[in-house]
């Protein structure tokens, strides 16, 4: 499984040009945000149009800068953008756990209760990829 991640773009056209090149050329399978696309939300429509436009599975997470529902709503309007906060997505190879927001804070009880009611319905053995933004 080829994956390009990437973080804290907040907005950059520079950068998210490179992200399109970048995933094209080295042809993903995956494009993962771990947050922070935007500048506290300026051009998010946008951006995540942009995202789903590359045609290749976008999974994210919404940063400090993104509001979580904010977040939701977009993913849900788009064919390739998948919003993973508190969601499991098994690819085959990799089991990947997405949490988002935060980015502040040493500890998260949320997070610490979350995974433990998830961590045992993940098949022993499969490798596990965290995408978050803390």
């Amino acid at each position: 499984m080829k994956v390009l991640a990437f973080v804290d773009m907040h907005a950059s056209k520079d950068a998210l040009r490179k992200i399109k090149s970048t995933a094209r050329k080295e042809k993903v399978d995956y494009i993962i945000c771990a947050g922070d696309l935007t500048i506290f939300g300026d051009s998010y429509d946008r951006l995540v149009q942009e995202l789903d436009e590359i045609g290749i599975t976008v999974l994210m997470v919404h940063g400090n800068h993104e509001g979580e529902n904010d977040t939701r709503k977009l993913c849900e309007k788009s064919k390739n953008v998948m919003f993973i906060h508190k969601k499991v997505v098994d690819t085959g190879d990799v089991v990947i756990v997405g949490w988002g927001g935060g980015g502040f804070s040493a500890k998260d009880g949320e997070f610490e209760r979350w995974v433990k009611t998830e961590l045992p319905n993940i098949k022993k053995g499969k490798k596990i990829l965290l995408v978050t933004h803390a």
